[in-house]
């Protein structure tokens, strides 16, 4: 009886707090529905007053930077420039946009702003989520109106992209760890600027900056790179390489123009670790090209070092048969080949200017290991019917160094990878440059070293193309037997008839 007295009394109060609960559920519910009346009836309030507000249009913005930076703008002045750029732009080759009257227009609009600067930081810059449209752009612009006044360059006509400079250090750390790219700061230190030097762009300015007079691969760089940090509205990455030149281009110097079109950007797509070319687009990447950074390596290997690839290359192709012939590699004089009776060939070093001149007259340098058997020329030949060099064809030189020096880089470059900035994952690609360079050096070697040097019957020292045929096989001993058998007819493997052995002697 206890025990069912205290049920009854829980069940009791059970039933009271669930009627409670009720209770306090249905005047939450009310004063929700008060809540939504009242702000049904502010919204239509606000309906009745509203005044639509649309952000900043792109040619608003201009007009508010020039007023946040600058305390007075000449107005004259900005009309004068926006006629100088459209006769600048009709003179040259430019996209067709830039030539029209509504471009002088909008340049004098935007003065002293390029309208392509503005344009990038409107459409590209502002849609990355650490740059504030506005506030992102004053800043940034604060910093290249001051570069610029510190620089005090002749040709500040307008403020273009390319003042956007990546060699200050504010700016450079704005567009790369402000805006989260980190990875880029090693972009612009290998290639745009370095505090110690060696920046790609900074060693070729100072190349030719007394005759260019601006800094125009560091200017092109610049460029490339604020085109490349964001796509634009149509997806485009980087920069189109017309509209390049042409924000390279300034009044009184559209030779500009030609010379980043014919030579920049030609030592952009060949000298630059993060500069890549897609179609005609060029932007910067974040992690070096692998073929690049063996390009870039190449330019530091000497001709000695490639000498000793060229030497391992004919080491090879001569380690064929037949063993009647007696090739020497590299003989630095003409007291390093033997002047014994054996058919000997020697195949001389182009490092020391031992090849055949375009002129195709045949260097006393050269002549002499035919002729003589010492340095000085005072000792003759003995057995010169049976001495032939094998010399390299000056034309052809300049592509089998280069084949050789990037080959030397390749080997150099493929167990480092890490210390040179590349990726394990693209480990592929080394392998394949190597792979291709190897077997290119074959083809150049011997293209290059493609003339005979001999003596015919007469006793006169004689100039003989070596037929491609000849090196079918791909060895050297083999092609130059055939040489003598059935080019030149100075040896035969068949018995000689002693009467003509008599009649010839």
């Amino acid at each position: 009886d206890a025990y069912k007295g205290e049920a009854n009394l829980a069940r009791e109060s059970i039933r009271a707090a669930s009627g409670q609960a009720e209770e306090d559920k249905r005047q939450q519910l009310q004063h929700l529905q008060a809540a939504e009346d009242a702000m049904d009836q502010a919204r239509a309030h606000i309906r009745r007053k509203e005044f639509i507000m649309s952000p900043v249009e792109e040619e608003d913005v201009v007009h508010i930077l020039k007023r946040r930076l600058f305390s007075s703008i000449n107005e004259s002045e900005g009309d004068i420039v926006s006629k100088a750029y459209h006769s600048l732009y009709n003179s040259i080759q430019v996209p067709e946009q830039y030539k029209k009257q509504n471009y002088q227009e909008l340049i004098q609009n935007s003065y002293p702003f390029h309208p392509e600067l503005i344009k990038i930081l409107y459409e590209r810059l502002a849609t990355l989520d650490r740059f504030n449209r506005t506030r992102g752009a004053l800043r940034l612009l604060n910093r290249v109106v001051r570069q610029i006044w510190k620089e005090q360059e002749d040709d500040a006509y307008l403020i273009h992209p390319f003042h956007v400079d990546m060699a200050v250090t504010d700016i450079m750390e704005d567009l790369t760890k402000g805006i989260g790219e980190e990875k880029l700061r090693n972009a612009v230190e290998a290639d745009i600027w370095r505090s110690g030097g060696g920046a790609t762009a900074q060693d070729l300015d100072d190349e030719v900056k007394i005759q260019w007079k601006a800094p125009l691969h560091k200017r092109t760089c610049n460029t490339i790179y604020l085109y490349s940090l964001a796509t634009g509205r149509e997806g485009d990455h980087g920069i189109e390489a017309n509209e390049l030149t042409t924000l390279l281009a300034l009044p009184g110097r559209s030779d500009f123009a030609v010379r980043v079109r014919d030579v920049v950007l030609k030592k952009v797509t060949s000298d630059f670790h993060y500069i890549d070319r897609r179609g005609t687009n060029y932007l910067f990447i974040r992690e070096p090209s692998p073929l690049r950074v063996i390009d870039k390596e190449a330019r530091d290997i000497t001709e000695d070092e490639a000498t000793d690839i060229i030497r391992e290359v004919l080491d090879n192709l001569f380690s064929d048969k037949p063993d009647w012939i007696s090739p020497k590699i590299f003989p630095s004089d003409p007291s390093k080949l033997e002047d014994e009776p054996v058919i000997k060939i020697a195949l001389l070093n182009p490092h020391l200017h031992h090849f055949l001149p375009d002129s195709g007259d045949i260097p006393e340098a050269v002549s002499r290991f035919i002729t003589h058997k010492d340095t000085q020329g005072k000792n003759y030949r003995r057995f010169k019917n049976d001495t032939f060099l094998l010399v390299a064809e000056q034309s052809r030189m300049a592509l089998l160094w280069d084949t050789a020096k990037k080959l030397k880089a390749a080997r150099i470059i493929r167990p480092n990878l890490s210390k040179y900035g590349i990726p394990k994952d693209r480990s592929t690609e080394v392998e394949e440059y190597l792979s291709d360079h190897e077997s290119m050096i074959y083809d150049h070697v011997r293209s290059a070293f493609c003339k005979f040097i001999y003596y015919d019957k007469q006793a006169k020292i004689k100039v003989a193309s070596l037929n491609p045929n000849g090196y079918s096989n791909g060895k050297g001993r083999a092609m130059f037997a055939y040489h003598l058998k059935d080019v030149f007819h100075r040896v035969s493997e068949e018995a000689f008839d002693p009467i003509l052995v008599e009649t010839d002697a």
